[in-house]
């Protein structure tokens, strides 16, 4: 297993990469340092055509949080971009931001499901999935 420990300012964000290639991009950090550090880092997995296999927030505290929503934010401009390109649009601007890869699922913590477990309650998940 390779871990990556990324600069995230009063965060983390850490990408773990297993033999077999499986990634696993855990927080984002700062929303600066994710772009600094973190989005050049992967942008790499991108041109290589590698994804991350999954994105865990572990909660939602801005300094794990922000990162991961700028990622969001950056694939949805990449997907707007290739969708207007890919229509014919060949003057529709590139974004700003370094192409992210794909991402394949999203976990994080439930506020309501870690609430529930405190109080003594069965949570319905620990966590949230979406697959993209």
């Amino acid at each position: 297993m390779k871990i990556t420990l990324y600069q995230a300012n009063q965060g983390d964000c850490l990408l773990l990469t297993a033999r077999d290639g499986t990634t696993l991009l855990v927080d984002g950090g700062m929303k600066g340092s994710y772009r600094k550090h973190v989005a050049r880092s992967i942008g790499t997995m991108a041109r290589t055509g590698t994804q991350i296999d999954l994105v865990c927030v572990s909660h939602i505290d801005r300094d794990h949080i922000n990162g991961i929503l700028q990622l969001m934010d950056d694939l949805a401009a990449w997907r707007v971009f290739d969708y207007q390109r890919g229509s014919g649009n060949t003057i529709f601007p590139c974004p700003k931001g370094i192409r992210p890869p794909a991402v394949r699922a999203i976990w994080h913590n439930a506020f309501k499901d870690q609430v529930a477990e405190e109080s003594g309650g069965r949570p319905s998940d620990s966590g949230r999935s979406r697959r993209g």
